[in-house]
């Protein structure tokens, strides 16, 4: 996967954001929801494995990924200037 996530990805890391059950309530047979699961839990560092007993969640999000989906919120909603664009 590369750097750029599409819309389910976001859908999901956002899902682990606000929610203390797994995306789906654990059922990742979908090939899109297992492949991103299993590149967050991997390479990206998005999500790890919850070991503290929880019994609704398999996984939870790292520190990385609170923050990613933290700025992504923190990001301002885009005005009209010619064209639409996102203020600084």
């Amino acid at each position: 996967m590369g750097d750029e996530m599409t819309p389910l990805q976001l859908s999901i890391l956002i899902h682990y954001y606000g929610h203390a059950e797994d995306y789906r309530f654990g059922d990742f047979s979908a090939p899109a929801v297992r492949e991103a699961i299993d590149w967050f839990n991997g390479d990206a560092d998005l999500l790890e494995h919850d070991f503290s007993g929880y019994p609704k969640a398999v996984y939870k999000l790292t520190e990385k990924g609170k923050f990613f989906v933290e700025h992504l919120c923190s990001v301002p909603l885009p005005v009209p200037k010619h064209s639409w664009m996102i203020p600084k």
